[in-house]
């Protein structure tokens, strides 16, 4: 019974051990060892040990990651709502809350289960608002941490806090995101989870306007062009650019917004760039250094060149043929292809010999001279006219019209630009000119063959349906008996063969023609012979003789043969 009653002792303290209960574990082992046998002391000490081990390793860390797990999970809310988030939105001043839960997954007891937060930067903690599981929890957890205590198997702590947005002075303007990571420590294995806030904060920006940089270009020895980069924005609105240029000696020789800086002395100059805005209804007028610069003209000044040209055509084109009180057109082009401007420019046409001016685009007809002066004409820049004009009567040979243009600064005693057009005038002769077409016509006489077509008379010649009696010819078959006619009734018809090539170009005389019909009229008993004149029909006859010969011979050489 002692033994039993020991060992039982010995089972009660390993739970106690291993419940947790160290302190009345090791009271209760005092007093037990105090009182056991020596014979029980290993025993009890191998008991000890196995209850202890599980405990000591547990407060050390462990072992592996079954005995560790457990998870953690961060959400976080606006004041007010309902629903936790891993990431919600907020403004400025807001307040959200909060909420970390651990849970236990191993199949173990944790101990001292350990939450650490760290607030987001310009995240302000709520004094004494943090709670675990219902019960108010030390506000260490935002410096230290706090410690959960244990947890069995499945057990879990939900801890809830709340923190303080910044308001709108203390944040940035546009969009901030705040963050929040929370940390929970098992023995020496920790995990973190985090949430987010973002908040956006919409700030009236000031106004932005500057003069960027000035850009000096070099177009030749003594002329300059001037450009500027500025911003203007966040209400700034861009007005105008002023360009200043100043000498050695720091004097204003130029002031202009075009930028075209030119026609100044040999000479070091400085160029500056101002740029106007317009601010909350006000204007506001900067420079800067970067739009400063330096610029030399070496040397003496090149003058520039001034120069004038004058395009003339008459219809699109530099010489026409035109009709005797037919209108047409001039066109005259002046274009300035020098360096300067001009101002004006006087541009002349008069009317040759034998043309008459009757209206013109611009400018003053009168006496049948034209003018019209250009009142000023930029580098590359051209002007277009037209002149309409007609030639009243025939002239002979080419007419030649010329317009100039002249510039008044130069001294030259000539046009400083002239250029021509000329047309040709065709006289309408309409009497010359058919008889012309109609002797070209004569041999087209030849067309009086169509009185040929009188030959249709010869239609009387029906009557000599008696030459159809020619076809008696054909009863030469009767002379069967000699059969030596048939040899030579072959020879034969290669006469009429010949008259068939050469007949054809006698159509062409259709008079004999009508007087061969006639002869056949009045001498019936010579038709056979008369009827090859007869025009086309003398083939067809021929032929149809020759036709009728060779059969009644060939058809008697077969009778013969059949006897």
């Amino acid at each position: 019974m002692v033994t039993r009653r020991r060992f039982n002792n010995v089972c009660w303290l390993a739970v106690e051990l291993a419940n947790g209960k160290e302190e009345r574990c090791m009271r209760k082992y005092i007093n037990w060892l105090q009182n056991a046998p020596k014979q029980f002391y290993a025993l009890v000490m191998i008991a000890a040990m196995s209850a202890a081990l599980p405990v000591a390793l547990n407060a050390l860390g462990p072992a592996n990651n079954t005995d560790a797990a457990f998870t953690i999970d961060k959400k976080v809310r606006v004041a007010g709502t309902a629903e936790w988030k891993d990431s919600t939105t907020a403004k400025p001043g807001d307040t959200v809350e909060y909420q970390v839960t651990y849970t236990n997954k191993s199949k173990i007891r944790q101990l001292n289960v350990a939450l650490r937060d760290k607030m987001g930067k310009g995240l302000r903690y709520v004094a004494n608002s943090s709670v675990l599981n219902g019960t108010k929890l030390s506000d260490k957890l935002m410096e230290s941490g706090v410690n959960l205590g244990h947890h069995d198997s499945g057990g879990n702590a939900v801890v809830y806090y709340k923190a303080v947005i910044p308001n709108k002075e203390n944040l940035s303007c546009g969009t901030t995101v705040l963050k929040n990571t929370a940390t929970i420590n098992v023995g020496n294995t920790p995990k973190s989870d985090e949430a987010t806030v973002t908040v956006e904060n919409e700030c009236a920006q000031a106004p932005i306007y500057k003069c960027n940089s000035l850009t000096i270009e070099k177009i030749s020895k003594d002329d300059f062009k001037f450009s500027v980069q500025y911003t203007a924005s966040n209400g700034a609105v861009f007005k105008k650019v002023v360009y200043k240029v100043y000498d050695a000696n720091n004097n204003e020789v130029y002031s202009s917004d075009k930028g075209n800086f030119n026609g100044f002395k040999p000479g070091k100059y400085t160029a500056k760039a101002f740029i106007t805005v317009a601010v909350d209804g006000s204007e506001k007028t900067v420079t800067s250094e970067t739009c400063e610069k330096q610029f030399v003209i070496d040397g003496q000044a090149t003058p520039k060149k001034s120069s004038v040209k004058i395009d003339k055509l008459v219809e699109d084109v530099k010489q026409k043929a035109v009709g005797v009180n037919k209108e047409f057109t001039y066109q005259i082009k002046v274009a300035n292809n020098g360096e300067t401007s001009l101002k004006n420019v006087a541009v002349t046409d008069n009317a040759p010999t034998g043309i008459t001016f009757t209206k013109a685009s611009a400018g003053a007809l009168k006496d049948n001279k034209w003018n019209y002066t250009i009142a000023e004409l930029q580098p590359g820049q051209s002007v277009s006219f037209t002149i309409t004009a007609k030639a009243p009567a025939a002239v002979n040979g080419a007419v030649k019209n010329t317009a100039c243009a002249d510039i008044p600064e130069t001294a030259a005693n000539a046009p400083d630009s002239c250029d021509s057009a000329t047309v040709t005038v065709e006289a309408a002769n309409n009497n010359q000119k058919p008889t012309e077409p109609n002797d070209n016509k004569n041999p087209a006489k030849t067309s009086k063959p169509t009185q040929p077509a009188k030959p249709s008379t010869p239609t009387n010649p029906k009557t000599p349906s008696n030459p159809s009696n020619p076809s008696n010819p054909v009863n030469p078959s009767t002379p069967t008996t000699p059969s030596s006619p048939t040899p030579t009734t072959p020879s034969k018809p290669s006469a009429p063969t010949p008259p068939s090539p050469t007949q054809p170009p006698s159509p062409t005389s259709p008079s004999p023609s009508t007087t061969n019909t006639e002869s056949t009229v009045k001498n019936p008993s010579a038709g056979p012979a008369a009827l090859p004149k007869t025009g086309m029909n003398d083939p067809l006859v021929g032929g149809l003789g020759l036709g009728a010969l060779m059969t009644a011979g060939l058809a008697y050489a077969i009778s013969r043969r059949r006897i």
